[in-house]
């Protein structure tokens, strides 16, 4: 075991755990998606439920992962060898971490783009009159009244028609925008370079990647909170709506978040965990990372409501008609506050180069996660001559997987694994988790396990979460949202097609594949197949029930090979006819007493005895003696026996020879 764990890698330090562990939780759904359903939900009535399920959901699910991986020293598929069956469960976990990975990398390509636009004399998305706006554009504020229902700002039109360039539907795909594919490539270059030496590499990069964005937000809430208006766009923040606190949706987006924001059934936890140290204090980092985690949404929000009152009172509109859902937020909503500020070159790119660096730190883990599981699999691509080769092709693949969202439909295929590829597949997977893990391998094997790492088992809370809570939580919020979803899907007011659709859910429904595929597939190699084969032969006792009525292969008297043949495992293919082989447990029913003159005669490897009477004759072959007692016989030796009544045969050699 240690050769192995040294062979997948380990970290530097514990540091450079906790941090790319912080990193890759806190991805980019902080940045729009915890605000902008903060911002819809009620404020401080969705903050509250968050942090129940945080509690109820989050911290017992973090735990267990981290505790799973660190155990076993092995990836997200691997470490299911506890409950084969149940291996599927890894590659649902993978395939959405997939899916998260390569959209992620698109949304870095776009904060790339405005990153680089940010070094302009102006602003590209400050003014009206450029060749991508249209007469709808002009910008809110000063004494200018703007009608949302009939013009548009110049950071929509930027974002839509000059970044994404963007179709009318999924249904109208007409050209690959270049300059994205481009970004996109560099995107991937990056995930490539550093992770070139696998978790080594990913470690050192975490001190930066995953510390310089808490810089950067504590440097934008600083100037936030000077800002005009800033202190009405918190207290929107943070004041409950208690009305809402009602609202079964309130509480079911809240638990939904949670998943995102602590980045369990993903995979990369019990990745990141399996280059631990088995010493290591899993139950203490199963507590503290998620807190770290959840407070920094937290904290985010703060950032983002402090320019959105700031936005709300230079533009005299009220704050709900300001903010805008995912990417709206931080690619138009943001951008268009951050131009009214002084210097607003220097805070756009500011902003920008956090959301790249956001982006990345969640990336890297993603992208580590991956490949360690396929090399768990595989672990010949392991290997120094295989291993640079597989990365790369890893990373190509992906951006060749990424180019359909750079077209000028791709915002709307992007739409469709924002939303579909991550809510269902990680509930399910959570619930089945659990149910594994608690009740199929166990939960007091489990507290074993752990207790054989850190020298105490899970405490109360853990086990009443593990064995009861959290799975009829997870399993009321799938339910809850199952009965909400809607038969079409909108986006930005344009429905999809049909097959469009279809395609959503056939993304959302693949890794559930995986899960039955690979569980059907574990359940056949270790002898399911067999069984069912078994029980689809028709019974001995199967046919006419009467006897003169038993002809063909039914007749008894031409019958008894075929019974022995049904019983044991034997084969006609002995040198001689009616020779039959025998393996060495196999269970022979003879119907009828031996005649005389008959020859019992086993072949084995050792020098054979014989024994003649009136009903058989007697073989000794294996030098661990075995006998041979028929009906009227004298017993065989104490531990093995060949009856009339039980019919089996023990201890004989591998093959032998029945002669009748």
């Amino acid at each position: 075991m240690a050769q192995e764990v040294a062979e997948r890698g380990s970290w530097g330090g514990q540091v450079e755990f906790l941090l790319t562990c912080i990193g890759f939780s806190v991805g980019l759904g902080n940045i729009w998606r915890f605000p902008y359903l903060a911002y819809e939900y009620g404020g401080g009535a969705f903050i509250i439920p968050y942090l129940i399920f945080l509690v109820l959901i989050g911290i017992p699910m973090y735990t267990m992962e981290l505790s799973m991986g660190q155990f076993a020293s092995l990836g997200p598929t691997a470490v299911w060898k506890s409950t084969p069956l149940f291996k599927g469960i890894g590659f649902a976990s993978l395939m959405v971490s997939w899916y998260i990975m390569i959209y992620f990398n698109v949304i870095i390509s776009w904060a790339l783009f405005y990153l680089f636009s940010s070094f302009q004399k102006t602003l590209p998305w400050t003014t009206c009159g450029n060749h991508w706006n249209t007469d709808a554009c002009q910008a809110r504020g000063g004494n200018i009244t703007f009608n949302s229902t009939t013009n548009t700002t110049p950071t929509e039109e930027f974002f839509y028609r000059e970044v994404l360039e963007r179709s009318d539907g999924i249904e109208h795909t007409t050209m690959l925008n270049w300059r994205l594919a481009l970004l996109l490539l560099l995107s991937w270059v990056i995930v490539f370079l550093v992770l070139l030496k696998g978790v080594q590499s990913l470690g050192k990069v975490s001190y930066v990647v995953s510390t310089f964005p808490y810089v950067l937000l504590t440097v934008f809430l600083i100037k936030g909170v000077t800002l005009p208006g800033a202190t009405e766009g918190i207290i929107y923040y943070l004041y409950p709506d208690w009305n809402r606190m009602l609202d079964l949706e309130v509480w079911g987006r809240a638990a939904t978040q949670i998943f995102y924001s602590t980045g369990v059934c993903m995979g990369n936890l019990i990745a990141m965990a399996s280059y631990n140290k088995f010493n290591n204090k899993v139950l203490r980092d199963g507590l503290m990372i998620p807190l770290i985690n959840s407070a920094t949404s937290i904290y985010s929000g703060f950032v983002i409501f402090s320019i959105l009152g700031y936005m709300s009172h230079e533009m005299n509109v009220p704050i709900k008609e300001v903010a805008t859902q995912g990417p709206g937020l931080v690619f138009v909503v943001y951008p268009e506050g951050l131009s009214t500020m002084p210097l607003p070159q220097l805070w756009s790119a500011l902003f920008f180069l956090m959301m790249t660096f956001i982006g990345y730190s969640s990336q890297f883990s993603y992208g580590e996660t991956l490949i360690g599981a396929i090399q768990d699999e595989l672990p010949v691509l392991r290997e120094k001559r295989f291993n640079l080769g597989f990365r790369g092709a890893f990373c190509l693949f992906g951006f060749f997987c990424g180019l359909p969202m750079v077209t000028d439909s791709g915002y709307y295929i992007f739409s469709i694994l924002n939303d579909y590829s991550g809510t269902y597949p990680l509930l399910v997977t959570g619930l089945l988790e659990l149910l594994a893990i608690n009740y199929v391998y166990g939960f007091q094997k489990f507290a074993d396990d752990i207790y054989m790492m850190v020298g105490r088992k899970p405490n109360i809370f853990l086990k009443a979460s593990w064995k009861i809570t959290t799975p009829l939580l997870v399993f009321a919020i799938m339910v809850f949202l199952i009965t909400k979803e809607k038969p079409h899907i909108i986006v930005d007011g344009k429905m999809y097609p049909e097959w469009g659709f279809m395609l959503a859910w056939l993304i959302a429904a693949f890794p559930f594949v995986c899960i039955f595929v690979v569980g059907l597939y574990q359940f056949c190699i270790k002898g399911g197949w067999e069984a069912l084969h078994r029980s689809i032969q028709s019974e001995k006792t199967w046919g006419p029930a009467k006897t003169e009525n038993r002809t063909g292969r039914y007749d008894r008297r031409i019958s008894k090979v075929s019974r022995i043949r049904e019983d044991s495992d034997i084969s006609s293919t002995g040198s001689e006819p009616g020779d039959l082989h025998i393996s060495s447990e196999a269970n022979i029913l003879p119907k009828k007493k031996a005649k005389p003159n008959h020859v019992v005669d086993i072949k084995g490897s050792s020098s054979k005895t014989e024994r003649k009477s009136s009903d058989a004759k007697y073989s000794r072959t294996s030098d661990s003696d075995f006998g041979i007692d028929m009906k009227n016989m004298r017993k065989g030796s104490k531990n093995d026996s060949f009856t009339a009544s039980d019919a089996t045969l023990q201890n004989g050699s591998s093959n032998g020879v029945l002669r009748l």
